[in-house]
């Protein structure tokens, strides 16, 4: 990645994706309305919510495996030895947020809901998912930044 074009390639698709990963983790948020959920909509919100999250959990998927195949670490590394850490622990992040999200759809998709509170505690995990995923990515552009850009956001 550290070839300028392929770099500002990939940026630039990782800037796609982030957004709409966004735009993804929105939706979702938006699957769960704590005013309108009663004993009558929790099967109509279980089944948006579980749109949502396949949806959402397949994208980061193929999100988190680009960025692997592209090699956004070790260019990372590359550039700014002393980031190796940080950067490394990307990777980690990975794993643990596609664990998450897997494990809520799992449990979407295998279990029944039929309280509100069953609903609600399903929806914590989901908003402690959507934490460490925006969270990431933040960390994640906050690298980018630091390794390509110099301080007038041009190309360092």
């Amino acid at each position: 990645m550290t070839d300028s074009k392929p770099a500002s390639r990939l940026s630039e698709q990782l800037k796609s994706e982030h957004h709409s990963l966004r735009s993804q983790a929105r939706h979702l948020r938006s699957c769960f309305d704590p005013d309108r959920v009663s004993s009558d909509s929790i099967q109509e919100q279980v089944a948006e919510t579980r749109k949502a999250i396949v949806a959402l959990t397949e994208q980061l998927i193929s999100h988190f495996r680009l960025e692997e195949k592209e090699g956004l670490v070790d260019s990372i590394v590359e550039a700014r030895p002393e980031l190796a850490r940080p950067a490394r622990q990307l990777l980690d992040d990975h794993r643990e947020i596609e664990a998450r999200f897997l494990a809520i759809q799992s449990r979407l998709e295998e279990s029944t809901i039929e309280s509100v509170e069953g609903l609600k505690n399903q929806w914590r995990e989901v908003i402690l998912a959507l934490t460490a995923l925006l969270a990431h990515e933040e960390r994640e552009t906050g690298l980018i930044m630091d390794c390509f850009y110099d301080e007038t956001g041009g190309r360092g």
